[in-house]
């Protein structure tokens, strides 16, 4: 199977290693994982947008005939020292890079704020983070939507509380060993709104970029895989499809809420967890 599209850091780690072998890790209805030496790589139908760890591929039947653990061998289409089996074969002449870095130093437009809590409130779900930072009044959110579980918002509050305290003051000994992994899903809530928090502080250049990136490098063994690989992209400052056309379209005057938009139709709260992230790091450090 030919890839079409792959992310520009997997690119170049390829060429280095030249073939791979890999194993399915997770397979869903046109996209699937695999894990590898690497790290996690996902497989991605041309219908979907990419990750900084994401290969494209232009058949949706592909991954109805995968199994758990199967190998699949990843080379460029010229080796001819691929073993027989299933492949993932990169044409160099043709293959699309796509770029998961934020282009340059983002420059806010001054309503920016406004129209990023707009959305989240509107938006808001009761399986999302959204939630959790109305009850903290810690920030100047309010949510008329309940956390689904008491118990859970409990037990998670006072952390939320120290955190964005933590964030207030830039401590440099910010601890996130409580704080990672928190949620449901492959990618829990308080992960997906890291990763919203680093894109900012990625952003404006800001020297606090590097104290959170490697408290959450400390704590990577709190999370799932998937997001596990998630964050370590997003503290090498590379993201999802999804936040670099955001940071273009404001960096370039475009369409911001369209971008909005998509960004909040990554999972059932996966976007809106990470935009949260980006305006508590528009409000705390812009």
């Amino acid at each position: 199977m030919d890839v079409i599209k792959i992310s520009d850091p997997l690119y170049k780690e390829l060429e280095v290693k030249s073939r791979l072998c890999t194993k399915v890790h997770s397979i869903f209805n046109s996209a699937c994982n695999l894990s590898s030496d690497l790290g996690l790589i996902s497989v991605v139908c041309k219908n979907k947008r990419m990750n900084p760890r994401a290969m494209m591929i232009n058949d949706e039947t592909w991954f109805q005939s995968l199994l758990p653990n199967q190998i699949i061998e990843v080379g460029f289409k010229q080796d001819t020292h691929l073993q027989h089996g299933l492949h993932l074969l990169l044409p160099p002449q043709s293959v699309t890079l796509f770029s998961p870095y934020l282009s340059s130093e983002v420059a806010f437009p001054n309503q920016i704020n406004k129209m990023v809590y707009e959305y989240l409130n509107k938006y808001q779900k009761e399986m999302g983070i959204y939630s959790i930072l109305g009850q903290s009044k810690k920030l100047p959110i309010s949510s008329s939507v309940s956390y689904y579980s008491p118990m859970l918002l409990d037990y998670f509050l006072p952390r939320m509380d120290d955190f964005i305290e933590a964030l207030k003051i830039q401590s440099s000994s910010i601890d996130l060993t409580n704080f990672l992994g928190f949620g449901s899903g492959l990618t829990p809530s308080s992960d997906d709104l890291l990763v919203g928090l680093l894109s900012v502080l990625d952003s404006l250049r800001h020297p606090y970029f590097s104290i959170l990136s490697s408290a959450c490098l400390n704590s990577l063994d709190k999370t799932t895989d998937v997001s596990r690989a998630m964050l370590f992209s997003a503290c090498d400052q590379q993201y999802s499809q999804e936040i670099v056309e955001l940071y273009s379209a404001i960096s370039n005057s475009g369409d911001i809420e369209g971008k909005i938009i998509n960004l909040l139709k990554i999972g059932h709260t996966s976007g809106h967890d990470t935009l949260c992230g980006i305006f508590i790091g528009l409000k705390l450090f812009r």
